[in-house]
């Protein structure tokens, strides 16, 4: 083989290497769209975060968090609803195959409650964290910030 030959024979088949990808690409089917799945990870959004687009109902903001695919749920204010609504989380919760995280027990960054020793700061503590073993305990949630 001479040398000529052989440039240009190397020269063609670069080109048919390079063109082949785009050949095959303008012939190929494009796929169906995937069906939309739930995230592998516990991903959860807070409850009243799609309110505008899944409206101020609970149970429809807890069908729209599901059909997005997520399989938690997080509601930071649940100790401060009425029971009604606990139990009403936690049912459709259940309902959806939703896992319910933690909820915030008690945050208030302008006051010093939790370096403080009189006793009515120690009072207030212990009522809120009595109050959140008892929404703990109705909703099984097992977490508590």
């Amino acid at each position: 083989m001479n040398r000529r030959n052989f440039i240009t024979r190397s020269g063609l088949a670069a080109v048919g290497l390079a063109a082949a990808p785009s050949l095959a690409a303008s012939q190929a089917v494009a796929p169906a769209p995937k069906k939309a799945g739930r995230f592998k990870l516990k991903y959860a959004p807070s409850l009243g975060q799609f309110k505008n687009l899944a409206g101020p109902d609970i149970a429809g903001q807890l069908q729209f968090i599901a059909d997005q695919g997520f399989s938690a749920v997080f509601d930071n204010g649940i100790m401060n609803r009425p029971p009604a609504d606990q139990d009403l989380i936690v049912r459709e919760c259940s309902r959806l195959g939703l896992a319910m995280g933690p909820f915030v027990l008690y945050a208030e960054f302008s006051a010093k409650s939790f370096v403080k020793r009189d006793a009515e700061t120690r009072a207030m503590l212990l009522q809120k964290m009595q109050q959140g073993i008892d929404t703990m305990a109705r909703t099984g949630i097992k977490q508590a910030l």
